[in-house]
């Protein structure tokens, strides 16, 4: 009996020892885990001030203009659209709009000028002015130069 009480004591101790040990590396696991969440919001905090860092002199103007040929068709092409709106809108209502805002788009950077039963829709391209007339040929303004 007195070795069953002491084998039992021993047990006891072990047991008490072990959980000891247990309740350490758990801490210890603790640490680390906590480390590592730390280490890894410091990494995306470095990524994301240096992603700012770099875009931000982008946000202002994202993608170069078009210069040259490209400006004088692009600029070409939004008279075309514009005149098909103004167009579309005499179709439904009878009547050229008073002003270009009346189609209902805005379209900055175009001129329009209502003459009587005609109209000329204008725009600026590095400097020279692009002009688009009612009865102009679409297919011989898109490729004028």
């Amino acid at each position: 009996m007195k070795n069953a009480l002491q084998q039992l004591v021993q047990q006891t101790a072990e047991s008490k020892a072990q959980t000891q040990a247990d309740v350490a590396q758990q801490a210890q696991r603790g640490h680390r885990q906590e480390r590592t969440r730390y280490t890894q919001a410091a990494v995306l905090l470095i990524v994301l001030v240096v992603s700012l860092v770099l875009a931000i002199p982008h946000w202002g103007h994202p993608f170069a203009p078009p210069v040259g040929e490209v400006a004088d068709q692009h600029a070409r092409r939004a008279l075309l659209f514009a005149s098909s709106l103004v167009d579309a809108y005499q179709k439904r209502t009878g009547a050229l709009p008073g002003t270009l805002s009346q189609v209902g788009v805005a379209l900055p950077g175009i001129d329009y000028e209502h003459i009587g039963d005609t109209y000329s829709l204008a725009t600026s391209v590095e400097g020279r002015t692009i002009s688009l007339n009612r009865g102009d040929d679409p297919s011989q303004f898109l490729h004028a130069r």
